[in-house]
């Protein structure tokens, strides 16, 4: 025991203390008994330890750390260990990777102004946007809605209304249907669909009340003009409801007939003339009459609108007349008698040779040859009336021919029989219904 007390006094006497002061060192020696109590060497300066740096200078602003080896300390750079702090010009990139989940765990106002917004689909809770948003995948003018993925996205203006569109629901106060049923339509509006509107409507000078269509304007006229070749189309009618009819009397107006291409008139429930490609007239023995006044030569009661000084005169009491170019034609008084100022111009038919000359007694009242070359027979044809008259006058070539006269019989004179060389010849006859025959009565030759 007494020998370790011996020991330990030598090993202590010689025991240097470093003690630090400025930049000078004290070493004091001290023989120490056993059990006697070591008091600490009092450290007068940093620099002054022997594991740690031994000067200051150049290193500003750093901090102290223990070294790679953990046997000292020594100045470093803030965070090239992955520790330190974010100054001005060693921001966050001085520290280890860092990820947004382990960024968002040591930020402490995760909502509200100034929120951190990381990679792509952020989930973003009840943000307060004070100004506006500029997306750079919308269409300008366009609504945003929220897709069928829940992405906000410029609505098709195909499917849905346009910003244009809304701008006509501008102003409204209640149910956007009250609000269309009150607005008024604006110059260039284009209206679809079905709309039941009451009350007047009125489009410039033209009213539409109800079933009835007017003007406004004074003596104002009502146009139905069709675009190109279509036409204004009414109802068919019946002889009772005509297609169309007159205000107050409802059986009176225009029909059109069961039968093809025929238009009727109507009156009192009962048609009364009817009108076709062909014909106008009465329809029954209860047609109604036409009627017209009195006219004159030169402005008949009834004529053609192409030709208004030509037609039909009722000249007076029982008095019928015709007029042509102004002037009268013929006129037919009380007693049925006929007076033709110009007279009756024959019908006249004519030609140069024919042996077998047959008169058409319909269209005929003066047959003549003008150069009979052969021996010629004279007959009839058509449909002759009682006391019709024809004259027969013929001439020869330069040579006398014989003349037979079939149908014909004399009375009272004999018929030529042959001509005279270059001299006109006459035959008269007088068709006599009775005896179902022409009667010769009077033959002559030119001197």
């Amino acid at each position: 025991m007494n020998k370790n007390k011996g020991f330990i006094s030598i090993l202590l006497g010689i025991v240097m203390v470093l003690i630090t002061v400025g930049t000078g060192f004290y070493v004091a020696n001290k023989s120490m008994n056993v059990g006697e109590t070591i008091n600490p060497l009092p450290v007068r300066n940093f620099l002054g330890l022997t594991d740690s740096p031994n000067s200051y200078t150049g290193q500003a602003l750093k901090v102290v750390r223990v070294n790679a080896g953990e046997t000292a300390l020594e100045f470093a750079t803030g965070g090239g260990g992955g520790g330190g702090d974010a100054l001005t010009t060693d921001p966050l990139s001085q520290f280890a990777s860092t990820t947004s989940a382990q960024l968002a765990g040591v930020i402490s106002d995760e909502t509200g102004t100034g929120k951190l917004v990381f990679a792509v689909s952020p989930v973003i809770e009840t943000p307060t946007i004070t100004t506006s948003l500029t997306f750079d995948y919308t269409t300008v003018s366009t609504i945003a809605i929220i897709n069928g993925t829940n992405q906000l996205i410029s609505a098709d203006t195909t499917t849905y209304p346009s910003l244009t569109e809304l701008a006509y629901l501008k102003g409204a106060t209640s149910a956007i249907q009250t609000q269309l049923n009150a607005r008024v339509l604006d110059t260039g509006d284009t209206i679809t669909g079905t709309y039941n509107l009451t009350g007047q409507l009125n489009v410039d000078n033209l009213r539409l009340d109800g079933n009835t269509l007017s003007s406004t304007d004074t003596n104002g006229d009502i146009n139905l003009t069709p675009n190109g070749t279509g036409m204004v189309v009414v109802p068919v009618g019946t002889t009772s409801i005509p297609g169309i009819a007159f205000s107050g009397d409802l059986d009176t107006g225009i029909s059109k007939s069961s039968t093809a291409n025929t238009g009727l008139l109507m009156a009192g429930g009962g048609d009364r003339f009817s009108w076709n490609t062909t014909s106008f007239g009465g329809t029954s023995s209860n047609s109604a009459m036409l009627l017209r006044g009195l006219g004159s030569d030169s402005t008949p009661s009834i004529y053609n609108l192409s030709d208004a000084n030509t037609g039909v005169v009722l000249a007076g009491s029982d008095v019928l007349g015709l007029t042509t170019a102004g002037t009268r034609a013929l006129t037919i008084n009380a007693s049925q008698q006929i007076s033709i100022p110009k007279g009756i111009t024959p019908r006249v038919v004519t030609t140069t040779d024919d042996s077998t000359s047959v008169i058409d007694a319909t269209i005929t009242d003066v047959y003549e040859l003008t150069a009979v070359a052969n021996n010629t027979t004279f007959s009839f044809t058509g449909t002759p009336v009682d006391g019709q008259k024809v004259i027969v006058r013929y001439k020869d070539a330069g040579v006398t021919k014989t003349l037979t006269w079939t149908g014909f019989t004399a009375i009272g004179i004999t018929l030529p029989t042959s001509t005279t060389v270059s001299k006109w010849g006459y035959v008269g006859a007088i068709y006599n219904s009775g005896a179902a025959t022409w009667h010769a009565i009077a033959t002559g030759t030119e001197a």
